[in-house]
């Protein structure tokens, strides 16, 4: 196999070259070692994707796969990798697998980004069985270190291309943008006590048109795109992560922080665990009130001595390798 042969297959309900699976893999893209394919365009809109959940992958199973396969445009006689993101729909009708393996030279990897013990926001989407769902796929891989013991799958954590070397001008001392995922009550806390400290903050939050909307202090969306989220990090001093329930690893705000230079303050202890920590740069806290905003306020030089170590180009490497053991 060849770093030629990836594809990575990303549901993506707005635009893909703003979603953050294109924006973070870019570097392989432009590299011409990573083909990153969307959603069907016929299940792009949301009123008739549950329809064809059901149905093309359901009923007539065999017709969605030739007409999702044909856009593709694979070789037989050419071996490919293909990765697919936790919330495919093709995991609802894991015969989609074998059907693929049978009819091309492909290994299969499951890719998943959220922890499977957070019931509100499962990682496999539907609830669909992950000792199942193993039998069909050559690799899954996961960035959460504890699920990968607990489960036998591969840990790597999330892949960042860095997009620019611009230098922005901060707006804001500490900056956060997310998904709900039962965080929003601490970010708000956290808020509330960063406006007495004289703090300047942007939290933005992702949620669902019926999702209750009920912390004053943050700004709710439905969508970001992640072009616009990497500029709110390089406007901002201080870049603020807070971890999901069950989670345990950091989340790509590590990256972020580390590629885009920029200071980091964190809820996860493991975060000292991590390569490039340092505590001049990255602060812990418990609880809001423990928060050592001075670390946020001040503007300091910041380099992480970062190489690339997160880029999509060794993202793939690293999934080559562990493929190649099998």
């Amino acid at each position: 196999m060849t770093l030629e042969t990836f594809v990575l297959f990303q549901p993506c309900f707005n635009d893909l070259k703003k979603d953050f699976c294109y924006v973070s893999n870019i570097e392989a893209v432009k590299a011409g070692i990573l083909t990153i394919i969307d959603m069907p365009a016929f299940l792009k809109r949301g009123e008739i994707y549950n329809y064809h959940n059901n149905t093309c992958m359901g009923i007539y199973a065999p017709v969605w796969y030739k007409i999702y396969m044909n856009g593709l445009k694979l070789r037989k006689n050419q071996k490919y990798i293909l990765i697919f993101h936790e919330s495919h729909i093709a995991l609802n009708n894991p015969k989609f697998f074998v059907w693929l393996k049978k009819k091309y030279k492909v290994k299969c990897v499951l890719l998943i980004q959220n922890p499977i013990s957070n019931k509100m926001h499962p990682s496999i989407d539907g609830g669909i069985d992950l000792h199942m769902i193993n039998q069909y796929f050559d690799l899954i891989v996961t960035d959460e270190l504890k699920d990968a013991k607990l489960y036998q799958m591969v840990f790597i954590p999330d892949s960042f291309s860095v997009i620019t070397r611009r230098k922005a001008k901060i707006r804001f001392d500490i900056c956060f943008s997310g998904a709900d995922k039962k965080r929003a009550e601490l970010l708000n806390q956290i808020a509330i006590v960063a406006e007495k400290a004289g703090i300047g903050y942007d939290f933005r939050v992702m949620v669902g048109s019926r999702e209750r909307k009920k912390y004053l202090k943050l700004t709710y969306m439905q969508w970001q795109s992640y072009l616009e989220l990497i500029k709110q990090d390089m406007q901002s001093n201080c870049i603020l992560e807070i971890l999901q329930p069950g989670q345990s690893s950091s989340t790509l705000r590590l990256q972020e922080a580390i590629c885009l230079n920029k200071k980091l303050l964190t809820n996860n202890p493991n975060v000292i665990n991590e390569k490039f920590y340092n505590p001049q740069y990255v602060q812990i806290f418990d609880t809001p009130e423990h928060i050592n905003w001075n670390f946020v306020r001040e503007r300091i030089t910041v380099d992480y001595g970062y190489c690339g170590e997160y880029s999509p180009v060794a993202f793939l490497n690293k999934i080559k390798k562990e493929l190649e053991k099998l």
